[in-house]
């Protein structure tokens, strides 16, 4: 059976959604709820409190415009901190980057919350992820702030 997905960030203004066919995880760290769907069109897709974060099939968009236009505003970017970006995808487009020899990421953990949004990307995203973090220059995968 099919699951109708809308976003809530726009509340009843504005209307987006997407057709899944499964409803892969749902948990509730102390900071946000976390959902993950499969959906044929999208692959899978993770949605925080009720608004769309990434796909399968079309995160490049939305990586390469936050990875590649603030490098190009730096003249010799050799370090970078990314903050949140558990998927990997910035990290991942960091290593076709010239001058960025090492990243940083710091994600906000729930710990002893029993959901961690991270381990559910790992666990239920594991292609994107893996694909994401080959050859990139990223360090301190984990950090609490």
């Amino acid at each position: 059976m099919a699951l109708r997905i809308q976003e809530t960030l726009y509340g009843d203004e504005v209307f987006q959604g997407f057709q899944a066919e499964e409803h892969l995880f749902q948990g509730q760290t102390p900071y946000q709820k976390v959902d993950i769907y499969a959906s044929q069109r999208w692959g899978k897709v993770l949605v925080l409190d009720g608004i769309f974060q990434t796909t399968e099939r079309d995160e490049f968009i939305y990586h390469e415009m936050l990875t590649h236009v603030p490098m190009f505003g730096c003249a010799n970017p050799r370090r970078v901190m990314i903050v949140g970006g558990g998927d990997g995808g910035i990290a991942g487009k960091l290593g076709g980057q010239a001058g960025a020899h090492r990243a940083e990421r710091a994600e906000v953990l729930g710990q002893g919350a029993g959901v961690d949004v991270l381990d559910a990307q790992h666990a239920v995203l594991r292609e994107v992820v893996a694909e994401a973090l080959a050859g990139a220059p990223v360090g301190g995968d984990r950090g609490e702030f």
